[in-house]
């Protein structure tokens, strides 16, 4: 069997034995009495290194809060930590926030030439696009591309804007300025180009044919006298006819992707005149020998009557066709023409004689 362990017998009495001067007990058991003063010094000297430790370890820890707070502060000053709110805010749909906490985050990098300044740009841009404040955006997207003059998401971005905006001269500017064959692609794709008309605007006196055409082979679509034709227009695919009135035609390539081009807008006004006098070759005379009259008109497409008894002439009238024999007697020729819109022109008249020469036989 094993004896129960005996802490005082093992432990505590070996000890005093060998370390008396350690346990007061014994001390003061050999000086036959308590000394006060001896232990009031004796307490003293025990407290003095532990007020030490205290104040040491109160400066350390004073010490670590310091540097607690220190990196705590230097750390919401930082640029991870902005980009990081930041990232937070447009997560949430807070762009005002996002903005604000991303132009600081570019602030701490605006001298560095690095993909961060180049992402919080992007971001500061995109955030202003979702705000629906274009022109800021844009602002922020071209300073990306004087940093990465290749950089296809700010390029992109800005023509998309461009086109919303209908900016085509900034579209045609941007297309000089585009690095890359997918930027000059993007370009080409969401810059249709004008539409280009036959004929130029103004007024006629007849009918016009006019054709368009784009630059790029795209389709077109137009409207006559009822505005813009993104929205039910017709397609072009043979020339339209202008006739007599107003006629306003507005029109606007559409790129395969569907991307529209600028909006053409041309006015036509046809006033039709009635033709002018028809000339009659000769102009009239006496005449003993046969004569042939021809009669000429600058009306396109008109027809000609006349008449040789002075009556004026119609539709039912003889039509003159080439040159016709003056008839004997004295004749008054009448001529009218009309042309192909109906219109007629004042009467034309020449008196014309023509007595033949009698031979008297021997």
């Amino acid at each position: 069997m094993v004896p129960d362990y005996d802490e005082f017998s093992v432990d505590i009495i070996p000890s005093i034995v060998a370390h008396p001067e350690e346990h007061e007990f014994i001390m003061a058991a050999k000086a036959g009495a308590p000394d006060d003063t001896t232990e009031t010094e004796n307490k003293k000297k025990k407290k003095k290194p532990y007020s030490k430790i205290v104040t040491a370890a109160t400066l350390v820890s004073i010490c670590i809060c310091a540097l607690i707070v220190y990196f705590a502060v230097s750390y919401t000053m930082s640029y991870e930590y902005k980009v990081n709110r930041a990232s937070e805010a447009y997560q949430d749909g807070d762009y005002e926030s996002a903005i604000a906490l991303y132009l600081d985050a570019a602030a701490i990098n605006e001298n560095e030439n690095n993909e961060e300044l180049i992402r919080s740009y992007l971001n500061i841009a995109d955030s202003y696009k979702n705000l629906s404040k274009r022109p800021e955006a844009l602002s922020y997207y071209s300073k990306v591309l004087e940093l990465d003059p290749e950089n296809e998401e700010a390029f992109f971005a800005t023509t998309e804007i461009m086109v919303l905006d209908e900016d085509y001269d900034g579209l045609s500017s941007l297309f000089e300025k585009a690095k890359t064959s997918a930027q000059k692609a993007k370009i080409e794709d969401a810059w249709a180009g004008e539409v280009i008309f036959s004929e130029e605007e103004g007024e006629y006196e007849d009918d016009i044919s006019l054709s368009l055409s784009s630059p790029k082979g795209y389709q077109i679509y137009y409207t006559i006298n009822d505005g813009d034709p993104s929205d039910g227009g017709t397609l072009f695919e043979e020339p339209i006819q202008l006739s007599d009135g107003e006629s306003v035609i507005s029109a606007r390539a559409v790129s395969q992707s569907g991307v529209k081009g600028p909006l053409v807008t041309k006015t036509y006004t046809i006033t039709y005149q009635a033709p002018n006098l028809p000339v009659i070759v000769p102009s009239g005379g006496n005449y003993s020998v046969p004569i042939a009259v021809e009669i000429l008109s600058s009306a396109k497409g008109g027809t000609i009557y006349y008449t040789w008894d002075g009556s004026r002439p119609d539709v039912n009238s003889s039509r003159y066709d080439g040159p016709i024999q003056v008839p004997e007697g004295n004749n008054v020729l009448s001529v009218l023409v009309i042309d192909k819109h109906g219109l007629l022109s004042e009467i034309e008249r020449a008196n014309f004689v023509y007595i033949p020469v009698v031979t008297l036989s021997q």
